[in-house]
């Protein structure tokens, strides 16, 4: 099971994949041989494309079957797996920030007089790059909501 919240990916699927409208229908979408995605419970003939990609954007999607005599397509990460590599690239920012710092420092923690100037330096040098990562991080954060 894939969950897709974009056109892109739903136009990523091959023929013959089934999806799940997350929406409070539950509707199925079928994707036919010339990739029209269609309602098994209306009319032959008609497509639900638009329908289709309006609420998959906004309630999401979840693939429930993909045509495996189709060579499988490759869906882009999931909104959480967009947010944990975030987590985790700015998490490890931080974390060499806090490195930089911490070797000025002994065991309890103090800096050494001499070491004064040059840790003054690291802690406002870190303070300014913790502030562009996190203007950085809400920046990309709002790109990953619905438009």
């Amino acid at each position: 099971m894939t969950h897709v919240e974009r056109i892109a990916e739903l136009d990523a699927l091959p023929p013959g994949s089934t999806v799940e409208i997350l929406d409070k229908r539950g509707s199925l979408r079928h994707k036919d041989a010339a990739g029209d995605w269609t309602d098994a419970a209306k009319p032959a003939g008609t497509t639900w494309n638009t329908w289709t990609y309006v609420n998959t954007r906004r309630y999401g999607a979840r693939v429930i079957e993909r045509n495996p005599e189709v060579s499988t397509v490759e869906i882009t990460p999931t909104l959480t797996e967009q947010i944990a590599a975030l987590v985790a690239r700015y998490q490890a920012h931080e974390d060499e920030r806090e490195r930089q710092i911490t070797a000025f420092q002994d065991e309890e923690g103090d800096v050494l007089d001499a070491d004064l100037p040059a840790y003054d330096v690291t802690v406002d040098d870190c303070g300014h790059e913790g502030r562009a990562d996190l203007v950085n991080l809400l920046a990309e954060l709002a790109a990953l909501l619905p438009a």
